[in-house]
């Protein structure tokens, strides 16, 4: 059994035709996606009937914003994240004894004092490679939108990005749990926590680990009902998202979407990999599995 604690990889399971960007500036690489009509949703969950949504021209960054490029936000900025502001920031820990500062019901995750995106597992945990070219996580939904906002960019709606995952496709090999969560993870993806981005082939379009690896944040509210409402609006407009966030599990939580899953989704208890599932998160948390990746609309 391997439990899912350090940053390594594991030897001789190295993800096969990996394209880790070899600098900063590849980092970078955004590319243009034609937009469509699509059917949005499937029915699958409650809060996902199928819907048709109309979604323009988009630049899209290649792969989710990597720590070496929030780094240069950051020094060029100033710029403090919540995580920072707070003191630390919620740390994936299987095996963990609930106390105060874990989430109930789900005692693997823990609030770890100094964890940020530069030490994502806490000041006292080591890292055992660079991760620079990880993605960057511990990020909250306002530190998203600050640096895609730097870039003269901004997040995807939930709309646009199940396009452009829809348009991608083919993503056939991933960074997810392997095996029973939380309890065993046997890393035969080749990781037991994040990749550095491009370590698995691209999708159709180009764009890597729109499944697995982290969450990314949308810009959209989180309603519950929005899919079904959203038939009330003309195709065109559907694509920017509900007005107001409306979760029924936590009515007072101002909730907003991510989408894609992370290196935590198992198939008996996450399936947010599948490229139609919802998932949100509250603003109030940050959490080592979510970070983002910018968009902007092609004129």
């Amino acid at each position: 059994m391997i439990i899912g604690l350090g940053w390594s990889l594991l030897s001789g399971c190295t993800p096969q035709g990996t394209h880790v960007p070899a600098s900063k500036t590849e980092a970078y690489k955004t590319t243009t996606i034609q937009g469509g009509t699509f059917t949005m949703g499937n029915g699958d969950a409650p809060d996902n009937p199928p819907v048709e949504v109309t979604v323009q021209n988009l630049e899209v960054q290649v792969y989710e914003v990597s720590v070496i490029l929030f780094q240069e936000f950051v020094r060029k900025t100033g710029y403090r994240t919540q995580a920072e502001k707070r003191g630390g920031s919620y740390v994936f820990l299987p095996g963990n004894t609930p106390d105060s500062l874990s989430i109930p019901g789900a005692p693997w995750w823990k609030f770890v004092r100094g964890a940020y995106w530069m030490q994502p597992r806490g000041p006292e945990m080591t890292v055992e490679e660079d991760i620079l070219y990880k993605p960057v996580s511990h990020i909250a939904y306002e530190d998203a939108c600050a640096y895609c906002e730097w870039l003269n960019m901004r997040l995807p709606t939930e709309a646009e990005w199940e396009y452009l995952a829809y348009v991608n496709q083919s993503e056939n090999n991933f960074n997810r749990w392997e095996g029973l969560f939380p309890q065993e993870n046997s890393g035969a993806d080749g990781y037991l926590n994040t990749a550095p981005v491009g370590s698995f082939l691209p999708g159709k379009a180009g764009l890597h680990d729109m499944q697995g690896n982290v969450w990314e944040w949308c810009a959209d509210y989180y309603h519950a009902g929005w899919y079904t409402l959203a038939h009330d609006y003309p195709i065109a407009q559907r694509a920017k998202g509900p007005s107001k966030s409306y979760d029924p599990e936590n009515p007072y939580v101002e909730s907003r979407v991510i989408r894609g899953g992370s290196f935590l989704c198992a198939e008996n208890y996450c399936s947010g990999y599948n490229t139609q599932t919802r998932m949100r998160s509250g603003l109030e948390n940050t959490f080592e599995h979510i970070g983002f990746r910018c968009v902007k609309e092609v004129k």
